[in-house]
This record gives structure tokens, sequence and C-alpha cells, in this order.
């Protein structure tokens, strides 16, 4: 009796462990094809997140198979992406775009600490400022 019941929780641990998996990846410049260390990507609806590693990898899970996922990467001076995935076990490569409109200018003043800065160039300035 007991051992039936040790085969049967074993079974259906090792079946929930084969329904889920890691989703695996790698971020690079659109451009030049480098790694990209530090992205955040963020699993769409859910609290899962991890930044890639020093060749641009990361692993996010765990995850069902079957089940379709949207992620989002974002880095400092790229554009965000979002991709869709619907295979978990096919490995991804996400390749971000430099952004367009990078920062123009910053400066800081003192005495009373104010930061400024733009993020277009003229005749279409934004600039902002921050005590």
């Amino acid at each position: 009796m007991k051992t039936g019941l040790l085969t049967s929780a074993l079974m259906l641990v090792g079946l929930s462990a084969w329904a889920q998996s890691q989703l695996t990846g790698r971020v690079v410049d659109a451009e030049t094809d480098e790694a990209l260390v530090g992205v955040v990507v963020r699993l769409k609806d859910h609290s899962l997140g991890v930044l890639t590693d020093a060749d641009g990898k990361f692993a996010i899970g765990p995850l069902n198979n079957g089940t379709q996922y949207t992620l989002t990467f974002n880095y400092l001076s790229y554009e965000p992406q979002t991709v869709t995935v619907a295979d978990i076990n096919a490995p991804l490569v996400v390749r971000l775009r430099t952004r367009s409109h990078i920062m123009s200018r910053a400066f800081l003043s003192t005495p009373t600490l104010r930061m400024a800065w733009c993020t277009r160039p003229p005749p279409r300035r934004v600039c902002a400022t921050r005590k």
C-alpha cells in the first residue's frame, strides 16, 4: 500500500516537472551582433523577470509547455521590444535596435543640485529638470 502511494506521488512529481521548462535565449545588438549585458527580460502579465548575463544569455521559468508567452526586452539606449513565443523549447535570439532619439545633452548644476536633460534635437527639443 505504501509502495503504491509512493510510486503514484513520484509519478505525479515527474509529470509536473516534465510539463514545465525554461525559456532560454540571447539578446544582441541588431547592427553589430554583440551580446547585450543587463537587458531586462520580463514575462508580460507575470512577476517573472531576469537580466541577461555577460554573454547576453537569459533563462526564464519554470514555464508550461504548450502555452504562448509574451516577453518584453528593455535596455538603456535601445528600443523596447515585445516578442511572443509559442515554443519555449526553441532557443530565442532577440536583436535590439538603438534608439533614434538619445539624450543630446545633460548637465548638473549646484548648489541646488538641479539636473536637466534634453531628449530630442532642435527644433522639437524636449527638456526636463529634476531637483
